[in-house]
């Protein structure tokens, strides 16, 4: 099977183990799934524009400011009838958020406000349907880049030229 296949087999898993999560409550999972569809798309960006290695380490902080450095670089995306959006603006506020749900489980500090549970679990709800839609967005990005990149002849030869 070769890794276009298989790449849809581990994104369509990624969706149902996403909506399966968001549908029974585990909020937090869903979180950590956006992410990891968000990073790949990230990497896959960076290793079609710069012909860099992919490191599956690198962090999402690390790959959003790699786009956010990129001054030509067209950042906005429509996806569904809304309107133009910053993806990668948007991508680092959510990126906060994701951090403050996931590692602030439980940690905290004497003077930090500590949610209910009920509350942060309304919190993670909101940035898990928060991180799918940057996704799309990410997704509607990537696919547009990708289109434009491979219409370009001198992208299609270095792409050729990596390939050999």
């Amino acid at each position: 099977m070769n890794f276009n296949k298989q790449k849809s087999q581990r994104y369509a898993f990624a969706h149902e183990r996403m909506n399966r999560a968001m549908a029974q409550g585990f909020y937090l999972e869903a979180i950590t799934i956006c992410e990891s569809l968000i990073s790949d798309r990230l990497l896959s960006s960076l290793d079609r524009r710069r012909g860099v290695e992919r490191n599956a380490r690198t962090g999402l902080h690390r790959l959003i400011n790699a786009h956010l450095d990129e001054t030509l670089l067209d950042r906005s995306s429509e996806t569904h009838g809304e309107k133009l959006l910053d993806v990668f603006s948007a991508l680092r506020v959510w990126k906060d958020k994701r951090n403050e749900l996931l590692h602030g489980i439980a940690k905290c500090l004497p003077g930090d406000e500590v949610h209910s549970s009920p509350i942060l679990m309304e919190q993670a709800k909101d940035a898990a349907e928060e991180g799918l839609r940057l996704f799309r967005h990410l997704d509607n990005w990537h696919g547009r880049h990708a289109r434009r990149a491979a219409s370009t002849p001198a992208t299609a030869a270095t792409g050729a030229k990596r390939a050999a």
